[in-house]
């Protein structure tokens, strides 16, 4: 089962649609919080110094594209083998991409989450009681934003 801790986790997802999600991210989040930087942290797993975990950098919403290309080709983050903490501007929503293939949402901004949720129909957002009742799939398909 995807995360039970967290307030909302999408199903177990491919790299693909985990790497689309992140390619969408940045438009979702403007409409939400307009031109604020999100603030990205590096997590367990990922190839660096303990040190430089856990750390807040931020990232213009223009270049966040730019982070992930370079994060990925520098191998320092990779899907299902490390994670990656997003935070809104505000850190009233934290968006974990996590080492186990599932993406979860947390946090005080209801709005936001619902705003993503929405936004991401295939990725199969649930609550933890939803997911207790209803198991997840095997891989969602790739996600794709709703006019």
């Amino acid at each position: 089962m995807p995360n039970s801790a967290a307030k909302v986790s999408s199903a177990y997802l491919t790299s693909d649609a985990m790497r689309n999600f992140l390619a969408a991210l940045p438009s979702v989040m403007s409409e939400i919080y307009g031109d604020r930087p999100l603030v990205v942290f590096y997590g367990a797993g990922c190839r660096l110094h303990m040190d430089l975990c856990f750390k807040p950098m931020q990232w213009p919403l223009h270049l966040f594209k730019d982070f992930l290309t370079e994060s990925l080709g520098q191998q320092i983050f990779e899907f299902g083998q490390a994670d990656l903490l997003i935070e809104s501007p505000d850190s009233n929503l934290q968006i974990v991409i996590c080492h186990e293939l599932d993406i979860h949402l947390d946090g005080t901004d209801d709005r936001a989450i619902g705003i993503i949720m929405a936004g991401f129909p295939d990725l199969d957002f649930r609550t933890a009681a939803d997911w207790k009742t209803r198991p997840p799939q095997n891989v969602s398909p790739v996600p794709h934003m709703q006019g």
